[in-house]
Formats: structure tokens, sequence, C-alpha cells
């Protein structure tokens, strides 16, 4: 199950001021979450910051939470302290969402209140500011109305996509065989770095394990293989290049048979992909 977090932010001298105002903006939270909510995603509501100390016992929430995606709630103007710590402490994706309700004020009615439910942009520029300033990139951003916004809805989603990848790569196990072509100098591959960023676990195979299945490889099994690959691909004759000829059948049968083995070997070593090139 995906785990996606969710805090609000604001400025705790407002609530003694305006009635009503925290209230509405905890209504505005509420309304995020839901649009965050679809299958295999739990939402964690993670509450509200309005000052920088409840910052700090937000920290401790969001470690121990689980997460694989974090959305700032950008419900009111708050001050960078109100972030400044959890950006420079959680390493988990941090988007930064500011959804105003109004498509417009009604300026012939505006008051501060009106501005304030409103106000989700204001604190974009100091919250970006300060992530640089902390070290961090600029966090990605949200930015539309709470309603009616098939583009804001269209970047929720896709948000939430990027969550399923992330958590899916901190759980995987990739096989690694070999080495690119010689000279392929783009192609080469840190596996420590690949676990440093993604926390996958990089499963280093060697070629005499796959030739084990290889040479356990049926003829029915081949024959089955052979089928499907029949009914999945075209093999029309050549038409244009000289030195290609027609699908043979001994070629068919060693590419049904590898197929097999790979399959057989995916499964046994339990691994979630698989990358080779052997040159033997």
């Amino acid at each position: 199950m995906v785990r996606i977090g969710v805090f609000g932010v604001g400025y705790e001298k407002y609530w003694s001021q305006l009635d009503g105002l925290l209230d509405e903006l905890t209504n505005k939270q509420q309304v995020f979450i839901e649009k965050v909510k679809s299958d295999g995603i739990e939402v964690i509501d993670l509450g509200f910051v309005d000052n920088p100390e409840k910052a700090y016992h937000m920290v401790e929430k969001i470690n121990k939470a689980n997460l694989d995606l974090i959305f700032c709630d950008m419900l009111t103007y708050a001050t960078s302290g109100t972030f400044g710590i959890i950006i420079k402490t959680i390493d988990k994706p941090i988007v930064l969402v500011a959804l105003q309700p109004l498509k417009a004020l009604d300026y012939a009615k505006a008051t501060t209140y009106m501005q304030l439910v409103n106000d989700d942009i204001c604190s974009l520029p100091e919250f970006a500011g300060v992530a640089v300033r902390m070290g961090k990139k600029v966090p990605n951003m949200i930015i539309g109305t709470l309603y009616d916004d098939p583009e804001v809805d269209e970047q929720i989603d896709e948000y939430c996509r990027i969550a399923r990848v992330l958590r899916d790569l901190r759980k995987s196990h990739f096989g690694h065989i070999g080495h690119p072509i010689n000279a392929m100098l783009d192609m080469h591959s840190d596996v420590t770095m690949l676990t440093s960023f993604f926390g996958s676990h990089i499963v280093q195979c060697e070629a005499n394990q796959l030739m084990k299945c290889f040479d356990a490889v049926t003829d029915k099994e081949i024959a089955a293989c052979e089928d499907e690959i029949l009914d999945f691909c075209d093999t029309p004759d050549p038409v244009s290049d000289p030195i290609s000829l027609k699908l043979q059948d001994e070629d068919l049968r060693m590419a049904a048979k590898v197929a097999v083995a790979l399959k057989k070997f995916v499964e046994e070593n339990r691994l979630d992909g698989l990358a080779y090139y052997y040159d033997g």
C-alpha cells in the first residue's frame, strides 16, 4: 500500500483575530485529502503546522509514518519557519500545493477573511527560498484552484503514480549480469548509487546461473513459448534489407528456449527486473 502524507500550514496569529478561519482552512485540507485518496493509496493526515515549534513535532510524525511522498497543503499565508526544519530534515519528496477555493476574489465584497482563505500561493516564494538556503532543491509545486480544476486533478494523480513507483523501487530486487558493450561509457552502472538514490537492491548474478536454467528447459516449454511468440509477433518476408532473412525454425526455437530460461531465472531469484549483457 502506497502511503502519502498531507500536512497543512498556516499562521497562528490569525486565529484569535478572525473567528472561524481555522475551521475553514481545516475543511479545505480535508477537501484536498479527498482528492488524493484512490485505490492502493493510504493517505495519512498529519495535521496542521502554524508555528516553528509544531514544525519540529511534524518532523517526528513524518519520520514515524513510513511515507512515500508528502503534500504540504498551503492553506493560507504561513511563515517559512513552519517549513524550514521539515525540508531540511526529511528525505522524502515534498510537493507544495497551493489551491485557492475561489477562481477570483469578489473585490466588491472582499474582506481580509476572504483574502486569507484564498491566500494559498502567497508563501510559495518564501518556502522555495528557504529550501534553497537549507541546501535543498526548490520543491515541486501544484498551483491552481481547489474546485473544478482538471489540470490540478491530473497533477495530483501523476504524483500519486510517482509515489507508487517510489514505493515499488524501495522494495525491488534487480538482477544484474555482465557489463555493457565495451566502450559504451554512458551505460555503466554503479550499484551503490542505485541503492542510494532509489532504495533498490541490485542482485549481482553470474552467467552460469542463467545457463543452469537454460539447460533445464523442456521441449514442451519451448513449444508453448514458440506459439506465444508467433501469436504476438508478425514474421513478414524481408523486403528491402539484403541481410535480413525470413524467421528460421532454429532461430525461433533458440529465442523461445532463452525466453523460458530467463523467466525461470527471474522467478528462482525473485527478481523484479533483470539487466544483462554478456560477451562470452
